[in-house]
């Protein structure tokens, strides 16, 4: 377990080091470009993070889900990842025109071309990236993604303030991959894989086929309001939906991809080695929501504030959007781990249904609601967030004979410390007028006060985050 800790450490570092830095970065162009310009790249970079979502085709999982792996594995896995995310850079490519045409807004193109630069250093990156995760060594992924990432954030800055617009945030974005595949080299070169093989193509492809498109379901569910929303609205009203469910992701993801580089080594290990996968799944689920639950909780009640400290008043109207979105949210994360327990336990096919049956179900219920606003869409993903929890929970019940009651039993004491944060942040807002108090003011009472409440109500209710805590600092103190 104290390989797992120390990998976990590693990796909330990565995690958090990159989302500072993307933050500020949101911070400084939130402020700078109008909500037009933002509106534009947001459609562009939709696109691409879907189609992007296709080029790693599972390969990664592959590697990390083998008991043993060989060198020819590892070849012919980075030759599934060559030809899948080349094609697929080029399909771009070619189609950016097209594209462009159907939006009917200018520069679209442009941006795909210089976006898609990471197609085709993709491969090569994300093997190395797999091998390093199977053997728990994030450090060297964290020097590489730190530097990668401070890179970006000054390339971006630099360019903003050069008065290149949108095209400083794609510019930067492919400047990234660039400087990515050059650490890897310097950093982890004996993990990195040239020579692709073709032998043993269609095991991979099958795999990742199944993997792939599942995953690519579950990013369309996440994009399909940008993308729906790009065609039949304006570039403000993109961007300010995107602006709203952005933040509100940004906050549910700063938590848990801390966490999810190490669930699919950590999940699989305990196959590996026969232990309880339920209690294995549970514990890493209430460590999760005993964080996101609380803090999505406090957002909702003073989004407006938070909307204003961190991007300014010109993007005031994304506030109600993402109030609602903190409950989208607060269910994605009940579930997030999901996906990779049904790829660990081989349940891939089953998961590729459910995810595509949730992706129709939420471009129907975009389609059907955007006309009556940006609000209604909302409400209208934590349907669908709510509908992917039940049948996720379905399947956990009858495929892999979790226990529904166990279930409900282990979200008690964070509903409990959700609910409360909520109520707390209530309070307040009635003593400060969250829309006239300085937002300053607001957010720093708001921190004061809920931190050591939520930490008075996990040590009361000896809360798995709270016992985890003690124990990582039981055994530092021994090592020490």
């Amino acid at each position: 377990m104290s390989k797992v800790r120390q990998a976990l450490f590693f990796s909330v570092a990565d995690r958090y080091l990159g989302k500072i830095l993307n933050l500020a970065t949101i911070i400084i162009v939130s402020r700078i470009l109008t909500p037009e310009e933002v509106g534009i790249f947001v459609i562009a970079n939709a696109l691409v993070i879907v189609t992007a979502e296709l080029k790693a085709f599972g390969v990664g999982n592959y590697l990390i889900k083998q008991g043993t792996i060989k060198l020819e594995t590892i070849r012919a896995a980075l030759g599934v990842s060559i030809v899948i995310s080349w094609s697929l850079g080029l399909l771009l490519i070619l189609h950016a025109q097209n594209i462009e045409i159907f939006y009917e807004k200018k520069d679209i193109a442009d941006l795909i071309y210089i976006l898609t630069v990471s197609f085709f250093t993709a491969p090569f990156i994300g093997i190395a990236q797999a091998i390093l995760l199977r053997k728990f060594l994030l450090r060297v992924s964290l020097i590489i993604r730190a530097i990668t990432n401070l890179s970006v954030f000054i390339v971006t800055i630099v360019l903003i303030f050069l008065d290149f617009s949108y095209y400083a945030l794609a510019i930067a974005t492919a400047f990234g991959s660039i400087i990515q595949i050059i650490l890897t080299m310097i950093f982890a070169n004996s993990d990195m894989y040239w020579r692709p093989k073709f032998k043993g193509f269609l095991a991979i492809a099958k795999f990742g086929m199944i993997v792939t498109t599942s995953g690519l379901m579950r990013k369309c569910t996440f994009i399909l309001p940008d993308i729906v929303i790009g065609k039949l609205g304006s570039s403000a009203e993109v961007a300010t939906y995107s602006r709203g469910a952005g933040f509100i992701e940004f906050i549910n993801s700063t938590i848990t991809q801390g966490v999810s580089p190490i669930t699919a080594p950590y999940l699989s290990e305990q196959k590996r080695l026969k232990n309880n996968m339920e209690l294995a799944y549970l514990k890493m689920h209430s460590l999760l929501c005993s964080l996101t639950w609380p803090i999505l909780a406090v957002a909702s009640i003073a989004s407006y504030p938070i909307i204003l400290l961190f991007f300014g008043e010109q993007w005031q109207d994304a506030a109600p959007i993402a109030s609602i979105l903190c409950f989208w949210a607060m269910l994605r994360s009940t579930y997030a781990f999901s996906a990779t327990l049904f790829i660990t336990t081989n349940l891939e096919k089953i998961a590729l249904l459910k995810d595509t049956f949730i992706c129709l179900m939420t471009l129907i219920i975009i389609l059907s609601l955007y006309n009556s606003g940006l609000i209604a869409v909302a409400w209208g993903m934590v349907v669908c967030a709510l509908l992917d929890l039940l049948l996720v929970i379905f399947i956990l019940k009858y495929k892999l004979a979790f226990s529904t009651i166990k279930f409900i039993n282990n979200n008690i004491k964070n509903t409990f410390l959700a609910v409360s944060s909520a109520g707390i942040t209530s309070l307040l807002s009635v003593w400060l007028d969250f829309h006239t108090t300085d937002y300053y003011i607001i957010i720093t009472v708001i921190a004061i006060i809920n931190i050591p409440c939520w930490y008075v109500i996990v040590k009361l209710q000896e809360n798995d985050i709270y016992l985890e805590f003690n124990n990582l600092l039981s055994s530092r103190k021994r090592n020490s």
